[in-house]
Protein backbone atom coordinates (compact mmCIF):
# COMPACT_ATOMS: atom_id res chain seq x y z
CA UNK A 1 0.00 0.00 0.00
CA UNK A 2 1.17 3.25 -0.63
CA UNK A 3 2.02 5.77 2.31
CA UNK A 4 -0.25 8.29 1.43
CA UNK A 5 -3.10 5.40 1.25
CA UNK A 6 -1.69 3.95 4.85
CA UNK A 7 -1.72 7.62 6.42
CA UNK A 8 -5.60 8.26 5.16
CA UNK A 9 -6.82 4.69 5.69
CA UNK A 10 -5.11 5.19 9.26
CA UNK A 11 -6.00 8.53 9.83
CA UNK A 12 -9.62 8.46 8.95
CA UNK A 13 -10.93 5.79 6.27
CA UNK A 14 -10.93 2.41 8.51
CA UNK A 15 -13.43 1.75 11.36
CA UNK A 16 -11.37 2.86 14.02
CA UNK A 17 -9.27 5.99 12.26
CA UNK A 18 -6.82 7.21 14.98
CA UNK A 19 -8.91 11.09 14.68
CA UNK A 20 -12.53 9.31 14.96
CA UNK A 21 -11.49 7.44 17.56
CA UNK A 22 -12.15 8.83 21.05
CA UNK A 23 -9.92 6.92 22.84
CA UNK A 24 -7.66 9.40 21.63
CA UNK A 25 -9.04 12.36 22.45
CA UNK A 26 -6.29 14.57 24.47
CA UNK A 27 -3.27 13.32 22.02
CA UNK A 28 -1.22 14.90 19.79
CA UNK A 29 -0.08 13.62 16.49
CA UNK A 30 2.82 15.02 14.26
CA UNK A 31 3.14 14.89 10.84
CA UNK A 32 6.67 15.47 9.30
CA UNK A 33 8.23 15.55 5.75
CA UNK A 34 10.19 16.81 3.46
CA UNK A 35 9.93 20.52 2.26
CA UNK A 36 7.16 21.04 -0.54
CA UNK A 37 6.54 16.73 -0.24
CA UNK A 38 2.90 17.99 -0.48
CA UNK A 39 1.71 17.50 2.94
CA UNK A 40 -0.38 20.73 3.46
CA UNK A 41 -2.18 19.18 0.16
CA UNK A 42 -2.30 15.96 1.27
CA UNK A 43 -4.06 17.27 4.52
CA UNK A 44 -6.62 19.14 2.85
CA UNK A 45 -7.80 17.16 -0.53
CA UNK A 46 -7.26 13.78 1.12
CA UNK A 47 -7.84 14.37 4.82
CA UNK A 48 -9.76 17.43 5.81
CA UNK A 49 -12.96 16.85 3.82
CA UNK A 50 -14.13 13.39 5.06
CA UNK A 51 -12.84 14.65 8.66
CA UNK A 52 -15.29 17.76 8.32
CA UNK A 53 -18.37 15.78 7.76
CA UNK A 54 -17.23 13.06 10.51
CA UNK A 55 -16.73 16.36 12.75
CA UNK A 56 -20.14 17.96 11.54
CA UNK A 57 -22.49 15.26 12.39
CA UNK A 58 -20.62 14.60 15.98
CA UNK A 59 -21.28 18.19 16.48
CA UNK A 60 -17.76 17.90 17.20
CA UNK A 61 -15.30 21.11 15.97
CA UNK A 62 -12.70 20.77 13.34
CA UNK A 63 -10.25 23.63 13.40
CA UNK A 64 -7.61 24.47 11.03
CA UNK A 65 -4.57 27.09 11.73
CA UNK A 66 -1.91 27.98 9.47
CA UNK A 67 0.56 29.76 11.76
CA UNK A 68 2.17 30.93 8.98
CA UNK A 69 2.95 34.73 10.23
CA UNK A 70 1.82 34.22 13.38
CA UNK A 71 3.15 36.11 16.05
CA UNK A 72 1.66 35.77 19.26
CA UNK A 73 -0.24 33.08 20.52
CA UNK A 74 -3.46 35.25 21.05
CA UNK A 75 -4.25 35.03 17.28
CA UNK A 76 -3.63 31.54 16.94
CA UNK A 77 -6.29 31.26 20.08
CA UNK A 78 -8.52 33.67 17.54
CA UNK A 79 -8.22 31.37 14.50
CA UNK A 80 -8.46 28.48 16.66
CA UNK A 81 -11.74 29.25 18.11
CA UNK A 82 -13.71 30.96 15.05
CA UNK A 83 -12.55 28.24 13.04
CA UNK A 84 -13.94 26.03 15.87
CA UNK A 85 -17.09 27.75 15.49
CA UNK A 86 -17.51 28.01 11.99
CA UNK A 87 -17.10 24.34 11.74
CA UNK A 88 -19.99 23.44 13.42
CA UNK A 89 -21.87 26.48 13.04
CA UNK A 90 -21.14 28.09 9.84
CA UNK A 91 -21.22 31.43 8.71
CA UNK A 92 -18.32 33.23 11.68
CA UNK A 93 -18.04 37.30 11.22
CA UNK A 94 -15.93 38.18 8.54
CA UNK A 95 -14.76 40.69 10.87
CA UNK A 96 -13.28 38.38 13.47
CA UNK A 97 -11.23 36.67 10.87
CA UNK A 98 -10.30 40.30 9.92
CA UNK A 99 -9.05 40.95 13.26
CA UNK A 100 -7.46 37.56 13.80
CA UNK A 101 -4.69 38.14 10.56
CA UNK A 102 -3.61 41.89 11.92
CA UNK A 103 -0.34 41.90 13.47
CA UNK A 104 -0.93 43.84 16.59
CA UNK A 105 -4.68 42.34 17.27
CA UNK A 106 -3.50 40.12 19.21
CA UNK A 107 -1.80 42.00 21.83
CA UNK A 108 -5.22 44.03 22.71
CA UNK A 109 -7.45 41.13 22.97
CA UNK A 110 -5.86 39.13 25.89
CA UNK A 111 -6.12 35.62 26.49
CA UNK A 112 -9.09 34.25 24.50
CA UNK A 113 -8.22 30.65 26.06
CA UNK A 114 -8.45 30.83 29.83
CA UNK A 115 -11.60 32.51 29.19
CA UNK A 116 -13.39 29.81 27.35
CA UNK A 117 -12.03 27.05 29.58
CA UNK A 118 -14.04 28.82 32.09
CA UNK A 119 -16.87 29.58 30.53
CA UNK A 120 -16.92 25.49 29.17
CA UNK A 121 -16.06 23.69 32.62
CA UNK A 122 -18.50 25.97 34.60
CA UNK A 123 -21.40 24.97 32.62
CA UNK A 124 -20.91 27.00 29.57
CA UNK A 125 -21.61 30.18 31.33
CA UNK A 126 -21.21 33.42 28.96
CA UNK A 127 -18.28 35.67 28.80
CA UNK A 128 -18.89 39.31 28.63
CA UNK A 129 -16.84 39.31 24.54
CA UNK A 130 -17.34 43.25 24.78
CA UNK A 131 -14.21 43.35 27.86
CA UNK A 132 -12.14 40.83 25.33
CA UNK A 133 -12.92 42.10 21.83
CA UNK A 134 -13.08 46.26 22.65
CA UNK A 135 -12.49 47.17 18.63
CA UNK A 136 -15.76 44.76 17.96
CA UNK A 137 -17.59 44.23 20.73
CA UNK A 138 -21.43 44.99 18.39
CA UNK A 139 -20.14 42.73 15.50
CA UNK A 140 -19.30 39.28 17.59
CA UNK A 141 -22.21 37.10 19.67
CA UNK A 142 -21.58 36.88 23.02
CA UNK A 143 -21.62 32.80 23.10
CA UNK A 144 -19.56 32.26 19.89
CA UNK A 145 -16.15 31.55 22.23
CA UNK A 146 -18.32 29.59 24.21
CA UNK A 147 -19.77 27.63 21.87
CA UNK A 148 -16.40 27.12 20.09
CA UNK A 149 -15.18 25.29 23.48
CA UNK A 150 -18.12 23.29 23.73
CA UNK A 151 -17.64 21.79 20.12
CA UNK A 152 -14.13 21.34 20.62
CA UNK A 153 -14.11 19.59 24.08
CA UNK A 154 -14.26 15.70 24.39
CA UNK A 155 -13.56 15.04 20.65
CA UNK A 156 -12.97 18.27 18.91
CA UNK A 157 -10.03 17.91 16.33
CA UNK A 158 -7.20 20.67 16.07
CA UNK A 159 -4.69 21.17 13.01
CA UNK A 160 -1.77 23.32 13.25
CA UNK A 161 0.28 23.70 9.85
CA UNK A 162 3.44 25.27 8.52
CA UNK A 163 4.58 25.23 12.43
CA UNK A 164 8.04 25.91 11.45
CA UNK A 165 6.81 29.13 9.68
CA UNK A 166 5.73 30.76 12.71
CA UNK A 167 7.17 34.08 13.74
CA UNK A 168 10.21 33.87 15.83
CA UNK A 169 8.40 35.87 18.30
CA UNK A 170 6.66 32.94 19.57
CA UNK A 171 8.73 31.26 22.14
CA UNK A 172 8.49 27.27 21.26
CA UNK A 173 7.99 26.53 24.82
CA UNK A 174 5.15 28.76 24.93
CA UNK A 175 3.57 27.62 21.67
CA UNK A 176 4.15 23.69 23.03
CA UNK A 177 3.20 24.85 26.56
CA UNK A 178 -0.66 25.94 24.85
CA UNK A 179 -0.59 23.03 22.88
CA UNK A 180 -0.75 21.36 26.29
CA UNK A 181 -3.01 22.97 27.60
CA UNK A 182 -5.34 22.75 24.74
CA UNK A 183 -5.08 18.96 24.76
CA UNK A 184 -5.82 18.74 28.71
CA UNK A 185 -8.35 21.38 28.45
CA UNK A 186 -10.87 20.37 26.23
CA UNK A 187 -9.75 16.59 25.55
CA UNK A 188 -9.04 17.40 21.79
CA UNK A 189 -6.73 15.76 19.10
CA UNK A 190 -3.91 18.24 18.03
CA UNK A 191 -2.64 17.56 14.62
CA UNK A 192 0.74 19.21 13.70
CA UNK A 193 2.11 19.08 10.41
CA UNK A 194 5.97 20.23 9.85
CA UNK A 195 8.90 20.11 7.94
CA UNK A 196 11.54 17.58 9.02
CA UNK A 197 14.17 19.10 10.52
CA UNK A 198 14.00 22.65 10.06
CA UNK A 199 14.36 24.18 13.37
CA UNK A 200 18.32 25.15 14.06
CA UNK A 201 20.93 26.39 16.85
CA UNK A 202 18.87 27.10 20.26
CA UNK A 203 15.46 26.23 18.70
CA UNK A 204 16.57 22.99 17.78
CA UNK A 205 17.60 21.76 21.31
CA UNK A 206 14.15 23.47 22.38
CA UNK A 207 11.98 21.45 19.67
CA UNK A 208 13.77 17.92 20.42
CA UNK A 209 13.52 18.20 24.06
CA UNK A 210 10.05 19.98 24.09
CA UNK A 211 8.15 17.70 21.71
CA UNK A 212 8.87 14.13 23.37
CA UNK A 213 7.17 15.42 26.17
CA UNK A 214 4.52 17.20 24.38
CA UNK A 215 3.49 14.58 20.96
CA UNK A 216 2.07 11.07 21.40
CA UNK A 217 2.30 9.76 17.57
CA UNK A 218 4.83 10.40 14.63
CA UNK A 219 3.68 9.63 11.04
CA UNK A 220 6.18 10.32 8.51
CA UNK A 221 4.79 11.97 5.14
CA UNK A 222 7.23 10.46 2.38
CA UNK A 223 5.26 9.59 -0.98
CA UNK A 224 6.98 8.28 -3.90
CA UNK A 225 6.80 10.60 -6.98
CA UNK A 226 4.04 8.77 -8.43
CA UNK A 227 2.22 8.96 -5.48
CA UNK A 228 2.39 12.47 -5.30
CA UNK A 229 1.24 12.97 -9.06
CA UNK A 230 -1.66 10.95 -8.74
CA UNK A 231 -2.68 12.78 -5.88
CA UNK A 232 -2.56 16.29 -7.45
CA UNK A 233 -3.39 15.93 -11.01
CA UNK A 234 -6.80 14.22 -10.27
CA UNK A 235 -7.72 17.38 -9.10
CA UNK A 236 -10.84 18.95 -11.26
CA UNK A 237 -8.97 21.89 -12.97
CA UNK A 238 -6.96 18.70 -14.82
CA UNK A 239 -9.45 17.58 -16.06
CA UNK A 240 -8.85 18.47 -19.59
CA UNK A 241 -5.81 17.05 -19.97
CA UNK A 242 -6.81 13.68 -19.01
CA UNK A 243 -7.09 12.00 -23.13
CA UNK A 244 -10.08 9.17 -23.68
CA UNK A 245 -9.58 5.41 -22.81
CA UNK A 246 -8.24 5.10 -27.01
CA UNK A 247 -5.61 6.85 -26.54
CA UNK A 248 -2.65 4.72 -26.48
CA UNK A 249 -0.44 5.14 -23.65
CA UNK A 250 2.51 6.34 -24.74
CA UNK A 251 0.67 9.21 -26.26
CA UNK A 252 -1.59 10.10 -23.32
CA UNK A 253 -0.90 13.55 -21.56
CA UNK A 254 -1.40 12.13 -18.36
CA UNK A 255 1.64 9.49 -18.79
CA UNK A 256 3.76 11.77 -20.60
CA UNK A 257 3.52 14.22 -17.66
CA UNK A 258 4.46 11.13 -14.75
CA UNK A 259 6.67 9.59 -16.70
CA UNK A 260 9.06 12.86 -17.58
CA UNK A 261 8.64 14.34 -13.47
CA UNK A 262 9.39 10.70 -12.46
CA UNK A 263 12.25 10.48 -14.49
CA UNK A 264 13.86 14.14 -13.18
CA UNK A 265 12.61 12.49 -9.49
CA UNK A 266 10.29 15.09 -8.39
CA UNK A 267 8.31 15.22 -5.44
CA UNK A 268 7.80 18.15 -4.76
CA UNK A 269 4.28 19.53 -4.96
CA UNK A 270 4.87 23.22 -5.35
CA UNK A 271 7.19 22.64 -8.62
CA UNK A 272 4.65 20.04 -9.69
CA UNK A 273 1.39 22.51 -9.45
CA UNK A 274 3.74 25.26 -11.18
CA UNK A 275 4.57 22.80 -14.47
CA UNK A 276 1.24 21.34 -14.48
CA UNK A 277 -0.72 25.26 -14.40
CA UNK A 278 1.94 25.90 -16.64
CA UNK A 279 1.07 22.81 -19.05
CA UNK A 280 -2.68 23.40 -18.92
CA UNK A 281 -2.44 26.70 -19.81
CA UNK A 282 0.03 26.13 -22.46
CA UNK A 283 -2.43 22.91 -23.87
CA UNK A 284 -5.33 25.49 -23.82
CA UNK A 285 -4.32 28.24 -25.90
CA UNK A 286 -1.94 26.00 -28.25
CA UNK A 287 -3.07 22.36 -28.27
CA UNK A 288 0.11 21.22 -29.31
CA UNK A 289 0.36 18.49 -26.59
CA UNK A 290 2.64 15.84 -28.67
CA UNK A 291 4.63 13.48 -25.88
CA UNK A 292 7.79 15.44 -28.30
CA UNK A 293 7.06 19.09 -26.93
CA UNK A 294 5.66 17.85 -23.63
CA UNK A 295 8.33 16.26 -22.62
CA UNK A 296 10.40 19.22 -23.78
CA UNK A 297 7.84 21.58 -21.52
CA UNK A 298 8.32 20.03 -18.62
CA UNK A 299 12.20 19.63 -18.67
CA UNK A 300 12.51 23.21 -19.36
CA UNK A 301 10.11 24.38 -16.88
CA UNK A 302 11.91 22.35 -13.84
CA UNK A 303 14.93 23.42 -15.17
CA UNK A 304 13.96 26.99 -15.02
CA UNK A 305 12.43 26.65 -11.49
CA UNK A 306 15.57 24.85 -10.03
CA UNK A 307 17.83 26.46 -11.97
CA UNK A 308 16.95 29.58 -13.33
CA UNK A 309 18.13 29.38 -16.31
CA UNK A 310 16.27 29.30 -19.66
CA UNK A 311 17.46 27.40 -23.15
CA UNK A 312 17.34 28.32 -27.04
CA UNK A 313 16.64 26.31 -29.48
CA UNK A 314 18.48 26.60 -33.63
CA UNK A 315 18.81 24.77 -36.53
CA UNK A 316 22.02 24.42 -37.57
CA UNK A 317 23.89 22.30 -40.29
CA UNK A 318 25.37 18.79 -38.74
CA UNK A 319 28.14 16.76 -39.96
CA UNK A 320 26.83 13.42 -40.73
CA UNK A 321 30.02 12.23 -42.76
CA UNK A 322 30.84 8.86 -42.62
CA UNK A 323 34.32 6.94 -43.09
CA UNK A 324 34.36 3.48 -44.25
CA UNK A 325 37.38 1.33 -43.83
CA UNK A 326 37.81 -2.21 -46.19
CA UNK A 327 37.98 -5.47 -43.87
CA UNK A 328 41.76 -6.76 -45.09
CA UNK A 329 42.98 -3.42 -46.49
CA UNK A 330 44.01 0.34 -45.20
CA UNK A 331 42.10 1.82 -47.98
CA UNK A 332 39.78 4.46 -46.68
CA UNK A 333 36.92 6.42 -48.06
CA UNK A 334 35.54 9.45 -46.56
CA UNK A 335 31.82 10.98 -47.53
CA UNK A 336 31.01 14.13 -45.98
CA UNK A 337 26.86 14.80 -45.45
CA UNK A 338 25.61 17.58 -44.09
CA UNK A 339 21.94 17.76 -42.78
CA UNK A 340 19.44 20.29 -40.55
CA UNK A 341 19.58 19.55 -36.96
CA UNK A 342 17.67 21.26 -33.96
CA UNK A 343 19.71 21.76 -30.86
CA UNK A 344 19.24 23.60 -27.67
CA UNK A 345 21.70 25.58 -25.40
CA UNK A 346 21.70 27.84 -22.44
CA UNK A 347 20.48 31.27 -23.01
CA UNK A 348 23.57 32.74 -21.35
CA UNK A 349 25.75 35.47 -21.99
CA UNK A 350 28.59 33.87 -19.94
CA UNK A 351 31.15 31.36 -21.78
CA UNK A 352 31.07 28.08 -20.22
CA UNK A 353 32.42 25.97 -22.51
CA UNK A 354 35.41 25.04 -20.17
CA UNK A 355 36.89 21.72 -21.08
CA UNK A 356 37.36 20.03 -17.90
CA UNK A 357 33.77 21.35 -16.60
CA UNK A 358 32.03 20.33 -19.92
CA UNK A 359 34.28 17.12 -19.87
CA UNK A 360 33.23 16.54 -16.03
CA UNK A 361 29.53 16.77 -16.71
CA UNK A 362 29.52 14.81 -20.17
CA UNK A 363 31.54 11.93 -18.65
CA UNK A 364 29.43 11.88 -14.88
CA UNK A 365 26.76 8.64 -14.99
CA UNK A 366 25.42 10.12 -11.42
CA UNK A 367 21.47 10.42 -11.13
CA UNK A 368 20.72 14.23 -11.62
CA UNK A 369 21.08 15.71 -8.39
CA UNK A 370 22.96 18.62 -6.58
CA UNK A 371 25.87 17.19 -5.67
CA UNK A 372 27.35 18.36 -9.14
CA UNK A 373 28.71 21.53 -7.32
CA UNK A 374 29.79 19.61 -4.70
CA UNK A 375 31.82 17.18 -6.96
CA UNK A 376 33.00 19.91 -9.79
CA UNK A 377 34.57 21.58 -6.64
CA UNK A 378 36.20 18.81 -4.96
CA UNK A 379 37.79 18.12 -9.20
CA UNK A 380 38.95 21.42 -9.22
CA UNK A 381 40.61 21.43 -6.03
CA UNK A 382 42.35 18.23 -6.51
CA UNK A 383 43.44 19.43 -9.87
CA UNK A 384 45.36 22.65 -8.36
CA UNK A 385 46.56 20.21 -5.65
CA UNK A 386 48.43 17.70 -8.43
CA UNK A 387 49.76 20.27 -10.09
CA UNK A 388 51.00 22.54 -7.29
CA UNK A 389 54.35 22.44 -9.04
CA UNK A 390 53.61 24.10 -12.14
CA UNK A 391 52.41 27.73 -11.26
CA UNK A 392 50.66 28.32 -14.29
CA UNK A 393 48.29 25.18 -14.18
CA UNK A 394 48.25 25.64 -10.29
CA UNK A 395 46.84 28.93 -11.39
CA UNK A 396 43.73 27.49 -13.43
CA UNK A 397 42.75 25.42 -10.88
CA UNK A 398 42.03 28.56 -8.69
CA UNK A 399 39.90 30.05 -11.51
CA UNK A 400 37.87 26.84 -12.12
CA UNK A 401 36.95 26.81 -8.55
CA UNK A 402 36.24 30.67 -8.79
CA UNK A 403 34.29 30.20 -12.08
CA UNK A 404 32.51 27.51 -10.57
CA UNK A 405 31.43 29.34 -7.50
CA UNK A 406 30.33 32.59 -9.25
CA UNK A 407 27.96 30.12 -11.58
CA UNK A 408 26.55 27.65 -9.63
CA UNK A 409 23.07 27.87 -11.07
CA UNK A 410 24.38 28.03 -14.98
CA UNK A 411 26.25 24.48 -13.97
CA UNK A 412 23.46 22.84 -12.51
CA UNK A 413 21.43 23.68 -15.87
CA UNK A 414 24.46 22.43 -17.60
CA UNK A 415 24.04 19.46 -16.05
CA UNK A 416 20.75 19.38 -16.39
CA UNK A 417 20.60 19.81 -20.32
CA UNK A 418 23.42 17.45 -20.46
CA UNK A 419 21.87 14.24 -18.32
CA UNK A 420 18.30 14.81 -19.89
CA UNK A 421 19.65 15.20 -23.69
CA UNK A 422 17.82 18.57 -23.43
CA UNK A 423 20.63 19.76 -26.61
CA UNK A 424 19.81 17.13 -28.58
CA UNK A 425 16.16 16.96 -28.00
CA UNK A 426 14.49 16.62 -31.86
CA UNK A 427 12.14 14.77 -33.80
CA UNK A 428 11.50 16.59 -37.17
CA UNK A 429 14.76 18.91 -37.44
CA UNK A 430 12.84 22.06 -38.87
CA UNK A 431 12.41 25.32 -38.45
CA UNK A 432 8.47 24.60 -37.47
CA UNK A 433 10.11 22.33 -34.70
CA UNK A 434 12.58 25.27 -33.44
CA UNK A 435 9.77 27.68 -33.53
CA UNK A 436 7.39 25.87 -31.45
CA UNK A 437 10.49 24.85 -29.03
CA UNK A 438 11.40 28.35 -28.76
CA UNK A 439 7.40 29.73 -28.01
CA UNK A 440 7.89 27.00 -24.85
CA UNK A 441 11.38 28.50 -23.78
CA UNK A 442 9.65 32.27 -24.31
CA UNK A 443 6.37 31.40 -22.12
CA UNK A 444 8.75 29.65 -19.39
CA UNK A 445 10.63 32.47 -19.03
CA UNK A 446 8.15 35.38 -19.31
CA UNK A 447 5.17 33.76 -17.97
CA UNK A 448 2.85 34.97 -21.20
CA UNK A 449 1.86 33.05 -24.62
Amino acid sequence: MKNTEKLKNYLVDKDDAYLLNKNNNGNVIMISGKWGSGKTHFWQNEIETSLKKEQKNKKKAYSYVSLYGKTNIESIEMDLFMNAYNSVIGDADIVSKMCSTSLSYGKKMGSIFSTVVTAVTAGAVKFDSGKVFKEVENLIDDDKFTKAGEFLNDGGVVCFDDFERKSKEIDLNDLFGFITQLTLNFKCKVVIILNSDVFEGKEKEIFTTVKEKTVSKYLMFNPTCEELFDMIFKEEKYKSLKNDSETRDEEKIEIVLKNTFCKVGIVNARILIQVLDNVLEWYSKHRVCTPFYLEYFILVNINFILNHHIFVATLDKEDISKTFQYKFGEIERHESNYKDATNSRIKSDVEYLSTEIMAYISDSKMIYNQKVIENLKTEALLYEKNNGTKSKEADYGTILLDFINSNESLIKSLHFMNYFNIDIHRESNNQAEVDILNEINNFIETGIL
